[in-house]
């Protein structure tokens, strides 16, 4: 993979709400391409890269070989770690960012790291594909649980367009109001709402 691919999907990852830094580094730990949203994103990327391969390796030794996803909670922030064949990603971001937005991001990252002959043009441009209704149906599961059959038909229905979606997601609203609870969704409409709008690179 080139320089420049690995720049577009860092930069697109750091571009995403929430999101301090993304790196990639090789198994050694060493950095091969980063991009952070300001100096003081920046971490300390020499010593955090070894350790953190250390770490990895130690972990894709006991699980015989098979590739590792993290997520690590610290104060304000967390670092979230994918592994590939050719080294691992790491994505510094706030504390509360919006997960089912942001792994979304991840994945698309990942597989085109994992499987680089299949990488399309358009990563050198940063450009990113996220299936929308697919990333609310998973706040609806996050946050309904079990109940969430009756608001994924909904998005499911309205599959297509950001302006039905938008209407789905007032009358999940709705529902999630009259026959569950009217905390859970607003929180719900919130979340969906923000994951909707926000902007994609």
């Amino acid at each position: 993979m080139t320089e420049a691919a690995w720049m577009g999907i860092v930069e697109t990852l750091r571009s995403q709400i929430g999101v301090r830094g993304a790196y990639i580094f090789d198994p050694e730990g060493i950095l091969q391409a980063s991009a952070v949203r300001d100096a003081s994103s920046t971490i300390e990327q020499e010593l955090s890269g070894r350790g953190l391969a250390r770490t990895l390796a130690g972990l894709i030794s006991q699980r015989r070989g098979k590739l590792i996803d993290l997520d690590l909670i610290f104060e304000q922030g967390r670092v979230l770690l994918r592994t590939f064949e050719g080294g691992f990603l790491a994505i510094l971001s706030d504390r509360q960012v919006n997960l089912p937005l942001l792994n979304m991001s991840i994945e698309e990252a990942v597989q085109h790291l994992r499987h680089p002959k299949g990488m399309s043009s358009g990563w050198d441009a940063g450009g990113m594909d996220v299936d929308e209704t697919q990333v609310l149906i998973n706040i609806a599961r996050q946050e309904l649980g079990e109940h969430a059959s009756k608001v994924i038909e909904l998005l499911e229905a309205a599959r297509g367009s950001q302006e039905s979606l938008s209407a789905a997601i007032d009358r999940a609203e709705k529902i999630t109001r009259l026959f569950i609870n009217r905390q859970k969704a607003e929180d719900m409409a919130r979340k969906m709402r923000t994951a909707l709008f926000s902007p994609k690179i």
